[in-house]
């Protein structure tokens, strides 16, 4: 079986993090003796470093016309080659798959992210359409979290729809407790310090805002507790983070760091006590589930995915979302009072649900299936 995957970005040269979550499960698949997998992305990521947060006019067409042309390579030298395109996200993938399928016959598989459904009522009628189109016509629709398939059962009339996680490495994402971390001494961690960890891309929907204004309510209260708060990030906002941590008067306490490998990150998972989850939406949210598996406590707001996994006061916290008043009390008591031990089972049973193991053996199965015909005859 050959199976083609369509995706925005991808890791390459210049944008090594871009999406790694698609890479581990298309290794993943790829590692069946029965599936030939070929991946077909947006070639603006092999010459722009940083072309994701690249956002303005000029550039946002200059994605979609190398979108385009990196599509319409694969379709005149590589569609007859396939016997299912796996598409990432509805916007546009899907409707290349759409129309691969409407002259050609190809099956397609849909994995949605879940960004573009949250963004669903800011498209334009052309946009909604172009989705609509996309989910009706499709063999197999795959959200990433129930909040996903919900909204999409809402958007449109889908076919075939369940919810597959995508999966977090436990051989990346791991504790090292009892175990040197290089990161201790090249941060500047001391034994005595507690780590408050958010990472994510500098933009308004990861809830910046909100924790921002958590540690400001908790500025002397940081200082005396001897609280390092480091921020894996890089977008649009990192200039205001530098402002307003400047500004509250927390710069001591602060870490600034630029994404990094999944290998290094989880060095910095190891460092952390707290990992700080505030997004005002998130289709599922990999980053809490992978700092579950190294070991750390995370504080989410209730929201999309995170609240699917995160069992408040079992396996983590939960607080409502832009609540900065709730977050900052999350924090302080958790700080003031921090007791892993007690979570540490819940924690290694959520992971368990969500590993990376689990995804590609079900995604292995469904395309069998579908090639096969078999998940189209049990629904009849």
């Amino acid at each position: 079986m050959r199976i083609v995957v369509l995706t925005n970005s991808y890791p390459t040269e210049e944008n090594p993090y871009n999406q790694i979550f698609v890479k581990r499960f298309v290794q993943g698949i790829g590692q069946s003796s029965s599936i030939d997998v070929k991946v077909v992305y947006n070639k603006i990521y092999d010459w722009v470093k940083g072309a994701t947060n690249k956002k303005n006019i000029l550039w946002t067409f200059l994605k979609y016309i190398s979108s385009v042309l990196s599509f319409l390579n694969y379709f005149f030298f590589y569609r007859k080659k396939q016997d299912i395109i796996f598409a990432q996200a509805v916007i546009y993938n899907s409707f290349y798959a759409f129309i691969i399928k409407y002259f050609f016959k190809n099956r397609y598989v849909i994995y949605v992210h879940g960004g573009d459904v949250n963004s669903y009522d800011k498209f334009t009628i052309v946009n909604k359409w172009i989705i609509r189109k996309s989910l009706e016509n499709a063999d197999y629709v795959i959200a990433n979290s129930l909040d996903i398939k919900d909204k999409l059962y809402q958007i449109s009339r889908i076919k075939n729809l369940e919810v597959i996680s995508p999966g977090v490495d436990t051989s990346v994402f791991y504790s090292i407790e009892g175990k040197a971390n290089p990161k201790s001494v090249d941060l500047g961690i001391e034994k005595r310090d507690k780590v408050v960890t958010f990472v994510g891309n500098a933009i308004e929907r990861k809830g910046i805002r909100t924790y921002l204004n958590a540690v400001e309510r908790l500025k002397t209260f940081l200082k005396e507790e001897s609280v390092k708060l480091i921020f894996v990030t890089e977008g649009p906002m990192v200039t205001f983070i530098l402002q307003e941590i400047d500004r509250i008067g927390l710069f001591e306490n602060v870490i600034l760091i630029p994404k990094m490998s999944p290998s290094e990150l989880n060095f910095i998972y190891n460092l952390s006590h707290i990992l700080v989850f505030p997004s005002l939406k998130e289709p599922l949210g990999l980053v809490g589930l992978e700092a579950m598996a190294s070991g750390v406590l995370v504080i989410g707001s209730e929201t999309g995915g995170i609240k699917e996994y995160i069992k408040n006061n079992k396996n983590g916290f939960l607080f409502e979302p832009g609540n900065s008043e709730h977050l900052a009390e999350l924090l302080k008591s958790n700080i003031e009072k921090y007791d892993i031990d007690t979570f540490r089972n819940e924690m290694s049973k959520t992971v368990e649900n969500y590993s990376l193991l689990k995804t590609v053996e079900r995604l292995t199965d469904l395309f069998n299936d579908i090639y096969t015909n078999r998940v189209f005859n049990n629904n009849i």
